[in-house]
């Protein structure tokens, strides 16, 4: 698609004069406490499920701690890029340049759209395909007026085919139009900084063409799966869907009330305190006593089970015989 060349070279201009316009500033991004602390809490709970033998408990604890760890790790790296380019003399940015890498996308890309009045410049990628499973082309919209924000541009699907576990996530490194940018931080933003334009986009392109099993949002392995309600192990195409929730289980985790008959999770399911069988919320009543689930079988009197009726009748016989009176003697 080729741009007008007045259009091209209207952005140009406006695309300069926001890389000539930086003011720098003593501000850098702050520490990333909170992201230490949440790795902090997910590490002593893998590590408590660990010491104390909960193996799903700890794969779970543990892949949560995965996440955090790659989280605050991105933070640093942020962190560190944004120092290292406040120390940087400001590099010299031409008008020639920027016209010359706007065309030089135009030869590289089938698509590529200037937004005037929304000050974007878009590219889209072909078709993405990674170990067999197809995603779809996306859109990379960068914001020219924020290209020196830590997030100037969004990776968008055009045909989404997010993972099943999470809707949000389009591509095994795109998170809510989001891109794990991983090692390939620094360059894109030095790039950005040196209004090296279609060298950002080719970066981009490149990292959406590859996989990288380290740190995913969702593997490609576990695409297609959903996960767990109970237990978060990943299912495939099989399993339950909860009766009274309505979430997914798998076969292990869910069961059948035993009156109803209906399939439920773990969560929903309860005991009867009575007879020690499972039931749904829907086949379980409260003791008006004690205030404990019971079936309908185990509920004798007035919504109440056995156990408090017993305990009410001996209540009564020692408020009508206090202290014994009345009662018949012992025998010698």
């Amino acid at each position: 698609m080729t741009v007008p060349i007045d259009h091209l070279l209207r952005a140009a201009i406006q695309i300069h004069q926001a890389l000539t316009q930086r003011k720098r500033t003593n501000n850098l991004p702050a520490l990333p406490y909170s992201f230490w602390d949440r790795t902090s809490r997910s590490f002593h709970c893998w590590h408590r499920a660990t010491t104390r033998g909960w193996k799903e408990a700890s794969r779970i604890a543990r892949r949560r701690l995965d996440d955090d760890m790659h989280h605050l790790v991105y933070e640093i790296d942020r962190l560190r890029s944004a120092i290292d380019q406040h120390h940087q003399p400001m590099p010299m940015v031409s008008l020639r340049m920027i016209i010359d890498d706007l065309r030089s996308l135009e030869d590289e890309f089938d698509c590529i759209e200037i937004n005037l009045r929304e000050q974007t410049l878009s590219i889209t990628t072909e078709p993405i395909v990674l170990e067999e499973i197809e995603f779809g082309a996306f859109t990379i919209v960068l914001d020219w007026t924020k290209i020196h924000d830590h997030w100037p541009y969004r990776v968008v699907a055009n045909d989404p085919h997010p993972a099943r576990s999470n809707e949000d996530v389009t591509h095994p490194h795109v998170s809510s139009e989001k891109l794990c940018e991983g090692n390939a931080h620094l360059a894109i933003r030095n790039a950005l900084a040196e209004g090296r334009l279609f060298d950002f986009f080719v970066i981009l392109r490149q990292i959406l063409r590859t996989y990288n099993p380290s740190s995913p949002y969702v593997s490609i392995e576990n695409w297609h799966g959903v996960p767990c309600h109970d237990c978060g192990s990943l299912t495939g195409d099989e399993y339950d869907v909860c009766h009274t929730c309505e979430s997914m289980t798998c076969f292990d985790c869910s069961n059948s009330c035993d009156d109803c008959g209906e399939r439920c999770c773990g969560r929903c399911l309860d005991t009867c305190r009575g007879c020690d069988r499972s039931f749904c919320p829907h086949c379980l009543r409260d003791c008006e006593a004690c205030g404990n689930p019971f079936c309908q079988e185990c509920l004798i009197e007035n919504d109440t089970c056995q156990a408090c009726l017993e305990a009410q009748e001996e209540e009564t016989d020692a408020s009508l015989h206090p202290d014994g009176v009345g009662q018949a003697p012992l025998p010698p």
